[in-house]
């Protein structure tokens, strides 16, 4: 027999606002469960406790206080300038609570839609570009530092090429063609992923051993010991 809910009678007599308020703070309980943090404030005070000055790069701000939503504010005793703990990073000067993003990050990391990550985050479309390119700003660069050790595991997926010089106006080919892009994904022992373009095609294994090689070993060569193996 199914338990009944006993929240549900509760839940059924609030007003629209108080529902609103329910539910955000049922969103908090869950992303501290889940992530450590549940709002904004807290995001900051866990991960930028005391950041140096935007402007100048002072190493010891002043504390100013903090922003309606919590967030803490800084001054710098040497330029002068006022700034948040979130400034500079892609949370600055957002007005919607943590749980908007988190669930914005989820959906763009299975490569959901931009107008259906803005349908679900219940945001702009707008909104949801800027948040998507302020993505693509913050990890930009990331896997250069990666450096692939051991043994490696290799697999590829192909996107079609958008490029308008390769088969405009042609019919799309089914199946492996020239007109897709190989993608080289590699992974080694400790789970660190390089992700690489591999050119048009199926590639071949001197092809992926190239393109992942500046990723392998120390001094961006592959060691003799590692191995690559294909998936």
């Amino acid at each position: 027999m199914k338990r009944l809910n006993p929240y549900s009678g509760l839940v059924g007599g609030l007003s629209a606002g108080k529902l609103e308020l329910l539910s955000a703070a049922v969103e908090e309980r869950r992303l501290r469960e889940e992530i450590g943090v549940g709002t904004l404030a807290e995001a900051a005070d866990r991960y930028r406790p005391r950041p140096a000055c935007s402007a100048c790069g002072e190493a010891s701000p002043w504390r100013d206080g903090r922003e309606p939503s919590g967030v803490r504010r800084w001054r710098c005793p040497s330029c002068g300038a006022r700034f948040t703990s979130l400034t500079g990073t892609v949370l600055e000067n957002c007005k919607k609570p943590l749980s908007t993003w988190v669930s914005f990050i989820r959906l763009a990391l299975f490569a959901v839609p931009l107008d259906a990550c803005a349908e679900a985050c219940r945001i702009t479309h707008q909104t949801a570009w800027k948040w998507r390119h302020r993505l693509f700003a913050a990890v930009d660069g990331y896997q250069d530092r990666i450096v692939l050790r051991g043994t490696v595991w290799v697999d590829e997926t192909y996107i079609n090429d958008t490029d308008l010089s390769r088969g405009y106006g042609q019919a799309r080919k089914r199946g492996l063609s020239r007109q897709k892009v190989c993608i080289a994904v590699g992974i080694d022992s400790r789970k660190e992923p390089v992700a690489v373009a591999c050119g048009h095609g199926k590639p071949s294994s001197g092809r992926i051993m190239e393109a992942m090689g500046g990723s392998c070993g120390e001094g961006g060569a592959p060691r003799a010991r590692q191995v690559i193996k294909s998936i």
